[in-house]
């Protein structure tokens, strides 16, 4: 295979993947579009020689610098090859990062774009940029000002530099203005008086803020609108409040003809309108058919699936067709908030047709421990595949009885049964109901109510033969004992949400499961290790609830060889002083102990996106010990991992 393109053929495969967009850019939001992490686009530049040779000068087109490492490691490329300086046509800086930046400046002549952060932190050098400054000529300028960081004297000297470059610099003809407040501050108004003096200037982009109470013009637009020079006050605010003050905006003798109004576009479809030609009648009702089949649908893993059941509504409305096609859809799946409304459904349904589309019950109550949702009438009638009840705390109670009816008419068509606690009963339950749930792949309750296991003759071994997944949250210690009297051939996934003592199950079933979880409290025992009594799993998840786990318990011997995903799930909001108690917990892990483990995902993450916060982070330290020393990713909720920074 040859392997010889010519290069303006291979810039022209590598220019869409090293292209910064316009908007990406100039994006001067309080959130860093470049705050990613992601695999950075030099990586194109090691596939190969040619792509090395080819990709530099596009790379160093756009130039974004996010921390000082990364401004220092710039001036040395610059400094080593003086040639890559002008490539660089737009240039990014958020923040000041020190000295350096002067000398990239001087070796950066055919800058066109600029932007620009004026809120500097109080530790971040602004000497060399202050110093610099003044030899650009940029035709664009973009400014950023961060809301959370004060004013102050870093801030200070990028803020008079940039006002004293305002009068000297000949080719600007754009600036892109942030205006964080509706009356702008002290600073705020210096710079747009300044603005307002800049000879040469066209065209100004502006984010005012604007007021539904008052009818008032910004100040920054009636400041601007008296350079002499403009011709344009773009404005680029997606704020309602922009069109509640358009007629002020319209007849205001300084705005008229200077202010651009956001345009609205919409997706335009196609413009060539091809019919079904050649096609019978029946075809546009099969087409129609399929589109308003996925328009119906509920997804088992909605939290709150009501508000897309709602939506659903409309749409039988929209015409006979609509309404003819898409009915049996909408049947199945039925959601249910409300047990009059699951009566009501019961006594009016009128065909055997729609009666055996349902496939699926949603029981989402808003008083779950008190709502009762009569089953007995539906469940002779219908033929359920799945039922799904409330997926968060408090589960949907119903008692056994309850629970042995689904067993006795839905148990030969059931695959999931996730949502639901059975209450407590009066006398421990017969386990043969198990034995109702012959195809049952996933199972997620709670079971207060005590199972009969004195006698293990009772208790059927050969039940649940296809569960695949299982999920126990409050449930009596006689419902995991009898549990562990049954085969469970098919078992995969287990967890066990709220404290009890899994022992006995995972010394029946351990050796089968590729995922396990288990409550904070539960790993403490002195009777069971989990790592040990699961010696093929592969993903662990540990429910923490507000505790933060002891870490000489996250032992096994021998080394655990397959378990590659550690997963921590908190609850409740996260402060600074519960995210430090985590970072011992990190540090004293053996990591050492499971030599496959590949991630830690912590949900209570949230890494930081500047220079600033990285210095302050907790999360940043053991992240980069647990990947330089043993490879192993820390992530936040996401799944996303910390990606090791330059430094200085």
């Amino acid at each position: 295979m040859a392997n010889h393109l010519p290069d303006e053929i291979l810039a022209e495969i590598l220019s869409p993947a090293l292209k910064v967009p316009d908007e990406v850019f100039s994006d001067n939001s309080q959130d860093s579009p470049f705050a990613q992490y992601s695999e950075s686009s030099s990586a194109f530049l090691l596939v190969s020689k040619a792509w090395l040779r080819v990709s530099t000068p596009l790379l160093y087109h756009v130039v974004v610098l996010r921390s000082t490492a990364q401004a220092a490691a710039l001036e040395r490329a610059l400094k080593m090859n003086p040639e890559l300086g002008r490539f660089i046509r737009k240039l990014r800086l958020e923040g000041g990062y020190g000295a350096p930046m002067s000398k990239i400046i001087q070796a950066a002549p055919n800058v066109t774009d600029l932007f620009l952060t004026l809120s500097i932190w109080s530790n971040d050098n602004p000497n060399g940029l202050v110093r610099g400054l003044p030899s650009m000529d940029p035709h664009h300028v973009v400014l950023f000002d961060k809301s959370n960081i004060r004013f102050n004297k870093n801030s200070q000297l990028v803020h008079d530099a940039f006002i004293k470059c305002l009068g000297i610099w000949k080719n600007l003809s754009i600036v892109d203005v942030p205006c964080n407040h509706y009356a702008p501050s002290w600073h705020e108004l210096v710079l747009l008086k300044a603005i307002k003096n800049t000879p040469n200037l066209t065209t100004v982009i502006v984010s005012p803020i604007f007021s539904t109470w008052s009818k008032e013009i910004p100040t920054s637009l009636t400041v601007i609108a008296q350079n002499q020079s403009l011709s344009a006050i773009q404005l680029k605010t997606r704020d309602p409040a922009v069109y509640f003050q358009h007629a002020a905006i319209l007849t205001d003798p300084s705005l008229r003809g200077l202010i651009k109004m956001p345009e609205i576009t919409l997706d335009d479809d196609s413009p060539h309108n091809s019919p079904l030609q050649f096609s019978t009648a029946a075809v546009p009702e099969h087409i129609w058919d399929r589109i308003l089949s996925f328009c119906m649908v509920l997804e088992f893993d909605d939290k709150d699936p009501w508000h897309r059941a709602k939506a659903r509504i409309p749409i039988l409305l929209v015409s006979k067709l609509f309404a003819r096609l898409a009915l049996p859809h909408y049947y199945d799946n039925l959601n249910f908030r409300q047990p009059a409304r699951f009566k009501e459904f019961v006594t009016r349904i009128r065909t055997q047709h729609l009666c055996s589309r349902v496939r699926t019950l949603y029981l989402n109550p808003e008083n779950p421990k008190r709502a009762k949702f009569d089953l007995s009438l539906a469940l002779p009638k219908i033929r359920l595949v799945n039922i799904i009840g409330r997926n968060g705390d408090p589960l949907y109670c119903i008692d056994f009885q309850v629970f042995e009816n689904l067993g006795k008419y839905s148990g030969p068509t059931l695959v999931r049964l996730e949502g639901f606690e059975v209450v407590k009963a009066s006398s421990p339950q017969n386990p043969a109901v198990f034995n109702l749930f012959s195809h049952l792949r996933s199972l997620f309750i709670g079971c207060r109510a005590a199972i009969d296991v004195s006698d293990p003759a009772t208790v059927p071994s050969g039940a649940l033969p296809n569960l695949e997944e299982l999920t126990l949250a409050h449930v009596h210690q006689s419902v995991v004992l009898a549990l562990a009297q049954i085969d469970l051939p098919a078992l995969r996934s287990t967890s066990f949400t709220c404290s009890t003592n899994p022992g006995p199950f995972f010394e029946k079933h351990g050796n089968r499961l590729r995922s396990a979880g288990v409550w904070v409290t539960d790993i403490d025992l002195d009777t069971m290790n989990v790592f040990d009594l699961c010696p093929r799993m592969v993903e662990f998840t540990l429910f923490c609830g507000k505790n933060v786990p002891n870490p000489v318990r996250f032992t096994c011997n021998p080394p655990h060889a397959f378990l590659k995903n550690m997963t921590f799930k908190t609850t409740g909001g996260q402060s600074r002083a519960r995210e430090k108690e985590w970072e011992p917990f990190l540090t004293k892990l053996k990591v050492g102990t499971f030599s496959a483990l590949e991630q830690i995902l912590l949900p209570t993450i949230h890494w930081p996106t500047t220079q600033a916060e990285i210095q302050k982070s907790v999360w940043v330290g053991p992240a980069e010990r647990l990947l330089s020393d043993y490879g192993v990713k820390l992530t936040d909720a996401a799944g996303v991992g910390w990606r090791k920074r330059l430094k200085v």
